[in-house]
């Protein structure tokens, strides 16, 4: 019964939020009407300081380094990743026991919308970022509309997901084990290490994916309805590309375990289950909550 009564609280908050958010949108959207502009002054001032006064150094991170890091960053990963398979290699979870439910539908619903849709901002952020490499023109900027429409849609999966998981994803004692040992990424032994629903890991990634999106979805709002100053908008455009660079390789990451890593791990966000002895070796303790 707690279940169904969960669901129905937070599709209600989200049709509250987005009344509250389309009531609001005539003055959010422009700087010109009412006091927004003001007060996006007095919040930008009090967030990033002395930062907006410095124009020119996000102008030349803007123009020589957003691609450059970017590049980077995703060789980089890809080289690591590849140096792990090498190195290390797959780790198959154990199988077997009883299935237990891991994830609702709705869970694995919103799971799967967020996922779709940051892989979208992803590959469109991607295009916008190299693309005069692409040729530019109609192809890009149409890119650009749906970068922006996507990531003002993404945030209400990603803000549901917040509420779902963050009870699951507070820290534990037991996490700074697994973290010890990089969750046992980095050796070809496979020894169980204490977790909860989430390991250490998922929960680093979970708080990451959902509070970085939240404020790129901000920065990105501003820079897509232009709405601030010249200096607020290249301070937004600094904070969004650094963010996007972080995420993206969060990202890279996550696939790289899911897909590669652990052989069989997709199975619990398909199915919306786990056998027992996946459960009983890589979430030890949540396997005695059950237990008891």
């Amino acid at each position: 019964m707690k279940k169904p009564i969960l669901t129905a609280l937070i599709l209600l908050l989200v049709i509250v939020g987005t009344v509250v958010l389309v009531n609001a949108s005539g003055v959010l959207l422009s700087p010109h009407q009412g006091n927004y502009y003001e007060n996006y002054k007095g919040f930008s001032e009090m967030i990033v300081g002395d930062w907006s006064s410095r124009g020119k150094q996000f102008t030349t991170w803007q123009n020589r380094y957003v691609r450059k890091v970017t590049g980077l960053a995703v060789v980089g990963i890809l080289v690591l990743f590849a140096l792990h398979m090498v190195a290390v290699g797959r780790k198959k979870l154990p199988e077997g026991g009883a299935e237990i439910p891991w994830y609702s539908l709705f869970n694995r619903f919103i799971h799967w919308l967020s996922a779709l849709s940051v892989s979208l901002l992803a590959l469109t952020g991607l295009v916008m970022t190299f693309g005069k490499y692409l040729g530019g023109g109609v192809f890009v900027r149409t890119l650009r509309y749906i970068h922006g429409v996507v990531g003002i849609f993404t945030v209400v999966p990603v803000g549901i997901m917040l509420i779902m998981w963050a009870k699951d994803s507070i820290f534990r004692g037991y996490d700074i084990v697994w973290l010890s040992k990089f969750g046992g990424y980095l050796s070809k032994s496979h020894e169980p290490l204490p977790a909860g629903k989430f390991n250490a890991g998922q929960k680093i990634w979970f708080w990451l994916s959902t509070i970085v999106s939240l404020v790129m979805f901000y920065t990105g709002y501003l820079m897509f309805y232009f709405s601030a100053s010249v200096n607020g908008l290249r301070t937004a455009a600094l904070v969004h590309n650094i963010l996007a660079v972080l995420l993206l390789v969060a990202l890279l990451g996550h696939l790289y375990m899911v897909l590669y890593i652990y052989s069989g791990s997709l199975r619990s966000m398909l199915r919306g289950t786990k056998t027992e002895k996946t459960v009983q070796f890589l979430y030890s303790e949540f396997y005695k909550k059950i237990g008891s």
